[in-house]
């Protein structure tokens, strides 16, 4: 798995220059990412012009281009009044070769007497990979409160967005829209949780996964006990019904804040949970990187485990996960400060046998703990591979570098590569973000190269498997 100079599966080959995603002239942040098996890719983002817009834009590899995003404006605009309302928090999916993207969106109109700016939950589809989009369609309705936190999971025609709401008693749940038919339409609001607290209940920070035959997984924060829990739901029969109670995943020993819940699954029944723990491990109470996995479609999920496995107390934050498409294997990454200044570190479990392996690997390079390594992201291949995309700030100041495995998650490169092709150093660019595609990898991020540290643009890389 060495492609140094050994004889392994093939090395990779990286596009030669890193591409523009987008050609304005103002910020450009927070962007996600999508990919499917069409050799598609598309992204979502924010662009801040005076008040937020969400646009999109769409990779061809047949092309090796991204289309302009001048015509992909994917918010309301009106040119008839003179302000237009905040739109953020895009979150984008793919599947079959349609493409589907959902954001929040504040717009002012009249409830009552009263004129009104909350935020709501809007949702458009392309049934040709990107080319064109259906007119927007509200998914919170009924809901005349703020919704936020919004994310999009799509497994063959079937399409669910989540989103917290929170209501007139300042109470907060999670909320989820369902789609059988490709986003053409969509199941009223379904609340996903069951909570219940002293004082006004919270839940929120959702993440949402979707499996085959209907299966969709959900997983948030909440206070039912105090400090934050993390806690699941699933659904067989698209996010109609639900189990009667939410399963929760961090230890119940003691009540202590958990946070940051991500979620990944795939057809076969398997789901991948990981989340930051403050839970007392003896004299350790730092921050740790807890993970639980469903074997059962998420009726149930093992104890949860921790990942992150130096003896010493240390913080560990920003989990994130990935399970490859045919459910071999899952992966965990995250940011660990065992060695100092923080690291980028992976754990992978062979879902087949539900066994861990039995150390993380550490994936950034460089000097353990010299160097402040932020952000990481991961994505799975069919073929065993493992991207990790990771922001690192070794040369000045801060670079995207990318590891990758060949084998499942078992080894990494012995030196990782650094992706962003201006000078080492000389211009921050952050918030990668990594997907799988039939053709290898895509690597985005957001770059200030251009912009003198105060306006953003969204850079990629792809990588081609051999």
């Amino acid at each position: 798995n060495d492609c140094d100079g050994t004889p392994d599966r093939g090395c990779l080959t990286f596009g030669p220059s890193d591409l523009l995603v987008e050609s304005s002239t103002e910020h450009a942040v927070h962007p996600a990412i999508a990919g499917d098996d069409t050799r598609g890719v598309i992204v979502g983002y924010l662009q801040r012009p005076a008040e937020a817009e969400v646009h999109l834009a769409g990779w061809n590899d047949g092309a090796g281009t991204w289309t302009d995003p001048a015509a992909t404006r994917m918010d309301w605009d009106d040119p008839g009044i003179d302000y237009d309302e905040d739109a953020m928090g895009a979150a984008v999916a793919m599947s079959g070769g349609r493409a589907y993207i959902a954001w929040e969106e504040m717009r002012q109109r009249t409830i009552g007497s009263m004129n009104l700016s909350y935020r709501n939950v809007y949702f458009r589809r392309s049934t040709d990979g990107g080319s064109s989009w259906d007119t927007e369609v509200r998914l919170d309705v009924g809901q005349d409160t703020d919704s936020f936190s919004v994310e999009i999971a799509a497994y063959g025609n079937d399409i669910y967005v989540v989103w917290e709401n929170m209501e007139t008693d300042r109470s907060r749940h999670v909320y989820i829209a369902a789609s059988s038919d490709g986003g053409a339409t969509f199941s009223a609001p379904v609340q996903v949780d069951h909570t219940v607290a002293v004082g006004p209940p919270v839940a929120g920070e959702p993440a949402v996964a979707a499996g085959a035959g209907g299966d969709v997984y959900v997983v948030w924060r909440d206070n039912r006990h105090g400090p934050g829990a993390i806690y699941a739901n699933a659904s067989d029969d698209g996010g109609a019904t639900w189990l009667g109670a939410d399963i929760r995943l961090d230890p119940r020993f003691i009540e202590a804040e958990s946070s940051a819940p991500v979620i990944a699954a795939d057809g076969s029944g398997y789901v991948l949970v990981a989340w930051e723990d403050e839970t007392p491990d003896g004299a350790d109470a730092k921050w740790k990187i807890l993970s639980a996995v469903s074997d059962d479609h998420g009726v149930t999920y093992g104890t949860g485990l921790r990942l992150d496995d130096d003896p010493l107390p240390h913080d560990s934050f920003t989990p994130q996960v990935a399970i490859d498409p045919l459910g071999a294997a899952g992966h965990v990454v995250w940011r660990d400060m065992r060695n100092g200044l923080a690291d980028i570190y992976c754990r992978s479990v062979d879902l087949g046998t539900l066994t861990w392996a039995a150390t993380s690997l550490r994936v950034d390079g460089g000097a353990a703990g010299m160097a402040h390594s932020f952000a990481p992201r991961v994505a799975a291949g069919a073929g065993g591979q493992v991207w990790v995309a990771y922001e690192d700030d070794r040369t000045g100041l801060r670079d995207i570098f990318m590891n990758y495995s060949l084998d499942g998650g078992d080894n990494f490169q012995p030196t990782d590569f650094r992706v962003d092709t201006d000078g080492p150093g000389t211009a921050d660019s952050i918030h990668p973000l990594v997907v799988a595609t039939s053709f290898g990898a895509m690597v985005v991020w957001v770059d200030y190269r251009r912009g003198t540290g105060m306006l953003g643009d969204l850079y990629s890389r792809v990588v081609y498997l051999p």
